[in-house]
């Protein structure tokens, strides 16, 4: 089975920080996970108050829209400059990945107040995907988005 061809693309916004743990365990973790190094991986504030009380947040979250998952909850900018040319860049990262039909739920929105639309080509109650099978997932690139400031 090729796999670019069955599974769905989806992505996975981050902090710069986790790139590189991520790519050591070549998956995503869940938290209180164990990484290289013997840090224990912690749930991020932000997933704790985002869902009622009896949804469990301990899952991998991606999203089928790279506009999603840019959001400042998953890829949160860090400050880069470049040396050769001294421009100043807020820079953010996403995974993109593929994940097998059937192995995820499929939820709407939590991070967006309202009922604007978040990306013009999927509807606002499909743009949370997650699941608990890390094998489910299968990395295939890194995003890095620029703005200058």
């Amino acid at each position: 089975m090729k796999i670019h061809q069955k599974w769905h693309v989806a992505y996975h916004g981050t902090e710069a920080d986790t790139v590189k743990p991520i790519l050591d365990a070549n998956m995503f973790l869940l938290p209180g996970d164990v990484i290289l190094g013997g840090k224990k991986l912690e749930q991020r504030e932000e997933h704790t108050g985002e869902h009622d009380d009896e949804f469990d947040t301990k899952k991998i979250f991606v999203s089928p829209s790279i506009k999603y998952v840019e959001q400042k909850s998953y890829a949160k900018s860090v400050s880069w400059k470049d040396d050769r040319t001294s421009k100043n860049y807020d820079a953010k990262v996403a995974f993109q990945l593929w994940i097998r039909p059937g192995s995820y739920e499929v939820h709407g929105q939590t991070l967006v107040e309202g009922s604007k639309r978040i990306d013009k080509y999927f509807r606002n109650d499909s743009l949370e995907w997650f699941t608990k099978e890390r094998p489910a997932t299968v990395l295939y690139g890194l995003l890095i988005k620029l703005d200058r400031k």
